[in-house]
């Protein structure tokens, strides 16, 4: 049986006149009072029709919408429909594009990572369908779900080795430049390769450029990798070394990006810096009371060995000032301070750049990948020096956390504007949901994207 979405407004009447006869049948007797989430299910000749109010028109936004897409593919699996056609002609005033939206969030939904399963569930997927498929999605969706794809395999599958062979074949069109063995430490990486020596895999610098033929500025993208996170010698407990398989996805969130401005061709120069080690114990794993040289010539005291993401991204960070960029962006599951403060479905942001932190702040917010600024206070500066080295990688006071690790990689960058991703938070959901989507969301991908649009 076919079915069919009919978004209603508040104070609105449908502008077809057998669609708006159907609304007020059904609606009688009913306590639907087209405020938003109403919904109504009546049926016409051979399809089931949906009025779902999505309350004052003006008022619509991303949230509302997605809200409307989880309601709605809830009941359409009750009457065991997979396809469900949406009736657009009263949507075409919204302050927003309804077809990309709705066509990109239910398709998101669909996704599954079951690939390694011997019994596949069977599809519960729900598909919306407008009368001319939005072509833009696909290329949004390929890339945000290669990054789930990354993010949700396990270390076993992921690991720096595997990520470089990723990289290579899957941007066979770039220039990538890959840093490992004796080059790293010639050219002198030293948090990457202190974090590194525990590993069973050589750790790596992964250097990609996206260079389109015309473009004005420059943005250099740095993504932590951490494949696997155990701790190194001052090992996690079990119950925060569960889901360390994901401390890659600040460097699955640049190649995503770095994926998709490509398909849609976007006129900017994107240099991604992917510093990628296994953080295990091992013996020849760096250990607390070393002292760590990083590229730009400052060293580091090292406190603890569970610290290590900063480490390998101020080797990156200084490598991205020096190459050069207009504006440096790095991404992180850096600090679990950060899901303290801001809960799971935010992500910190910090920096020195503000007209391009309020940008990013605002498009977070119109997309729903959520930011919240955080400020770099120069009274708390002098907790992240050190007494036998320049800084140190912990070890700051109590409280703070996320800040204090941003003021850490603020010392790896002197000139360029720079904006720090804490994205600890909504990168991934094990036992709850983000807005809908379990295990890896694909968070910074499209916020990225939306921001570099402007840039």
């Amino acid at each position: 049986m076919k079915a069919v979405l009919v978004f209603s407004f508040s104070g609105e009447s449908i502008p077809e006149k057998r669609m708006e006869n159907l609304f007020y049948s059904a609606k009688k007797g009913s306590k639907f009072k087209n405020k938003k989430g109403d919904y109504l299910i009546a049926k016409d000749e051979s399809r089931w029709i949906i009025f779902y109010s999505l309350g004052k028109r003006k008022k619509v936004d991303i949230f509302i919408l997605r809200e409307a897409i989880l309601k709605v593919r809830e009941i359409v699996r009750t009457l065991r429909i997979r396809k469900i056609k949406v009736f657009e002609k009263n949507l075409r005033k919204l302050p927003l594009d309804f077809n990309f939206e709705i066509s990109l969030f239910s398709s998101l939904l669909n996704y599954h990572f079951e690939r390694k399963k011997e019994k596949k569930k069977e599809k519960d997927e729900v598909i919306f369908v407008f009368r001319k498929k939005n072509k833009t999605v696909d290329e949004y969706l390929s890339a945000i779900n290669f990054v789930r794809d990354l993010i949700n395999a396990g270390a076993d599958e992921i690991n720096p080795e595997s990520l470089e062979k990723i990289v290579k074949d899957e941007f066979r069109e770039f220039k990538v430049r890959v840093y490992k063995g004796k080059e790293l430490s010639n050219k002198g990486f030293g948090g990457i390769l202190a974090v590194g020596k525990g590993g069973a895999y050589e750790p790596r610098l992964i250097k990609i450029e996206y260079l389109p033929e015309k473009y004005n500025k420059t943005v250099a993208l740095v993504g932590k990798a951490v494949t696997f996170d155990s701790g190194g010698l001052n090992v996690k407990p079990y119950s925060a070394m569960e889901d360390m398989k994901i401390d890659m996805s600040g460097g699955a969130v640049v190649l995503g990006v770095i994926k998709l401005a490509s398909k849609l061709r976007l006129p900017v120069r994107i240099k991604g810096y992917i510093p990628t080690v296994e953080n295990m114990p091992g013996p020849g794993s760096y250990k607390q009371g070393d002292i760590v040289k990083i590229y730009n010539g400052k060293t580091v005291e090292i406190r603890h060995t569970d610290a290590e993401g900063r480490l390998i991204l101020a080797d990156a960070l200084s490598l991205a000032e020096e190459e050069g960029a207009d504006l440096i962006i790095d991404y992180a599951t850096l600090t679990g301070a950060c899901i303290t403060a801001l809960g799971t479905k935010i992500a910190a942001i910090l920096g020195t750049d503000k007209k391009a932190l309020k940008r990013m702040f605002d498009v977070s917010w119109n997309i729903q990948e959520p930011l919240w600024e955080l400020p770099l206070p120069a009274f708390y500066e002098k907790d992240v020096k050190s007494e036998i080295a320049d800084v140190k990688n912990t070890g700051y006071g109590t409280g703070g956390g996320t800040i204090k690790a941003a003021l850490f990689l603020k010392e790896f960058i002197e000139k360029t504007g720079w904006l720090h991703l804490d994205i600890a938070g909504p990168v991934y959901f094990d036992k709850g949901k983000f807005f809908g989507l379990k295990g890896a969301t694909g968070f910074g991908v499209r916020l990225t994207v939306e921001f570099l649009k402007a840039f």
